[in-house]
């Protein structure tokens, strides 16, 4: 399991991509203060939907809706996942031509689901890639984003903010990439 955890960076202009401007900086904190909740500026035009779901406190990140699990598929749908071919996957598996096309069983299919194509997991891919702040921030760090690679022994990708400020501060630098994604507050947050 890895964990990296990226700071947004406190800036003086907000020219300097991935800098915080201290006068958002206090934006966001007084609303945090009066409203219990984070500071969401929308963008000018909405592509994505985020969802930021309020896990006591922890604010984790998926897309479309997070479902009760990956979709029911058949060995052969499931074989075409990781394998390049079917016949490899037949042997490895002991599965007949005839089965191929019979319904798995789910518990085979989690880990991979959950590591690929859950919605927590596209999140994770989506910001990721963005690059939206650099790794291992320094004594000007303000906010958090946490990137998990496997939890508990098992193949998991999600990504989370483990308060409120950090969301914000979020929203703002996607805001400032023009990236078109508005986070959406799910949970105890509104």
């Amino acid at each position: 399991m890895s964990i990296t955890r990226r700071q947004f960076l406190l800036g003086m202009t907000g020219t300097a991509t991935g800098l915080v401007v201290p006068t958002y900086l206090a934006k966001a904190t007084q609303f945090l203060q009066e409203t219990g909740n984070p500071l969401i500026l929308p963008p000018n035009d909405i592509v994505t939907e985020l969802y930021a779901e309020d896990r006591h406190g922890d604010f984790y990140f998926h897309l479309d809706d997070s479902g009760d699990g990956p979709p029911p598929m058949t060995y052969r749908e499931y074989a075409l996942l990781d394998y390049d071919d079917i016949g490899e996957f037949m042997d490895s598996w002991d599965v007949s031509e005839e089965e191929l096309d019979e319904e798995i069983d789910q518990q085979f299919v989690i880990d991979h689901w959950a590591r690929s194509d859950s919605p927590d997991a596209q999140a994770f891919y989506l910001l990721d890639d963005l690059g939206l702040m650099p790794e291992n921030g320094d004594q000007s760090a303000v906010g958090n984003l946490i990137f998990v690679d496997g939890h508990g022994g098992e193949d998991y990708r999600a990504v989370y903010a483990p308060d409120p400020l950090s969301v914000s501060l979020l929203q703002a630098r996607l805001n400032e990439l023009d990236a078109g994604i508005h986070i959406v507050l799910e949970g105890g947050a509104q």
